[in-house]
């Protein structure tokens, strides 16, 4: 009896574009580290499958160490940096060029918005979020003019489409009216390796920072859609609670467009002593910036995943979110405060509440720490590899039919 077609394991040559991590920063969050720790854990345990690799740029000598296996091919495009005044040339034409001549049987983008237009042959997107569909009014117009293009012919042209949540799945499906059989959820991976820091290394940490304890964080890339403006309303609610006077509110991260903004609206208040803007910080400092705090706040308006609230839910750290998905789908009410991000009072009872109960921050705290281990990167590659391995042997299937009708057809002309 034959084997069934779909039963055939078959070696893939899978390529994928790294040009989000061809100068990864070791502290580097978003896209690129998403890329990166996708491809090391894909390489930990598939040994077979050739990967073509390609980068920008040359490589720096940590990821040259770390990609340097049998297996890997690291492929340069060349010309990057026309992309300055060429833009539409060199993502259309160049880069789908270069992976053609490749031969990849398939080809992923970890970012949909560096998906070539004029890539015809099979390939697989990652959709972080569709917060520039939702919400333009967040971006600059470069930024909406460019994913604006992209996106919807990537979710056109692709042959799968990897997201991280149900939610923007949903989303994708009514944006775009994509197949729902062509979406497919693999949530993030997460690795939380702790440093063990001693109580006189946190302090000193603290100390280098210029933040006293207690206090209340925030972390994240400072951007509109973080709804840091309501935060420091709600925080100054917080304040005006003799018990909770002493407290200090910390925003860690890469400043974005409303920053200063944010400045202005904390002279406003009065409340300038009593935040800190940390801007970004090593892993090391992050660690210790979660540990200490008493209560880590995130009233977010729109996210796609939000691995901040997964890294402050390991640390053992007691939560105050946005009741939002897919916020809500991620932790739930046994292991957050839940609160509605359009209004300041809710979100200072929530972050009050949590702050005046210690009880309750242990037990949230504790509950946290167990939705923690649904987000595992070996799990996720693996899911990854059979995707594309699934759509690797749907194309051959459908080639292999081609090809069978044409046949038919010649003979029927003979």
């Amino acid at each position: 009896m034959r084997c069934s077609y779909l039963l055939i394991v078959k070696l893939v040559r899978i390529g994928i574009d790294c040009r989000t991590i061809s100068n990864l920063d070791p502290e580097q969050e978003g896209v690129g580290r998403y890329t990166y720790e996708l491809i090391k854990n894909l390489l930990k345990f598939d040994k077979k499958d050739k990967y073509i690799l390609f980068f920008d740029r040359k490589l720096k000598d940590n990821l040259k160490n770390e990609f340097q296996k049998d297996n890997v091919e690291a492929r340069e495009i060349p010309f990057y940096k026309y992309d300055k005044f060429v833009p539409g040339i060199y993502s259309r034409l160049l880069i789908s060029a270069v992976i053609n001549k490749a031969k990849v049987d398939v080809m992923h983008f970890p970012l949909s918005a560096n998906f070539p237009i004029t890539y015809k042959k099979l390939s697989i997107v990652t959709v972080h979020d569709l917060a520039i569909f939702k919400n333009p009014q967040w971006f600059s117009k470069r930024q909406t003019l460019s994913v604006k293009v992209s996106t919807p012919k990537a979710l056109k042209l692709s042959q799968r489409v990897i997201v991280f949540s149900d939610s923007v799945k949903e989303e994708i499906k009514n944006i775009f009216k994509t197949p729902e059989e062509k979406i497919e959820v693999i949530p993030k991976g997460f690795e939380y390796i702790p440093f063990s820091f001693s109580r006189s290394e946190k302090e000193a940490t603290l100390a280098k920072l210029e933040i006293r304890k207690p206090y209340i964080l925030f972390f994240g890339t400072i951007d509109f859609r973080k709804n840091i403006e309501k935060l420091l309303e709600a925080f100054n609610f917080i304040l005006k609670d003799k018990r909770l006077k002493n407290y200090k509110l910390v925003i860690s991260g890469r400043p974005g467009r409303n920053y200063k903004l944010l400045l202005s609206q904390i002279k406003k208040l009065e409340i300038p002593d009593k935040v800190k803007f940390t801007g970004r910080v090593s892993n090391k400092e992050k660690e210790v910036l979660y540990e200490e705090a008493e209560v880590f706040a995130c009233p977010s308006l729109y996210e796609g995943f939000c691995m901040p609230i997964i890294e402050a839910l390991a640390s053992s750290t007691p939560i105050v979110v946005s009741k939002i998905r897919p916020i809500t789908d991620l932790v739930g009410e046994d292991s957050a405060i839940l609160v509605n991000p359009e209004d300041e009072n809710d979100i200072a009872q929530g972050i009050k509440m949590l702050l005046l109960d210690k009880d309750l921050q242990k037990r949230l705290a504790c509950h946290g720490k167990k939705k923690v281990k649904r987000f595992n990167w070996d799990e996720s590659a693996r899911r990854t590899l059979r995707l594309y391995k699934k759509a690797a042997r749907e194309r051959a299937k459908k080639e292999r039919e081609k090809r069978k009708k044409m046949k038919r057809r010649r003979k029927r002309k003979k």
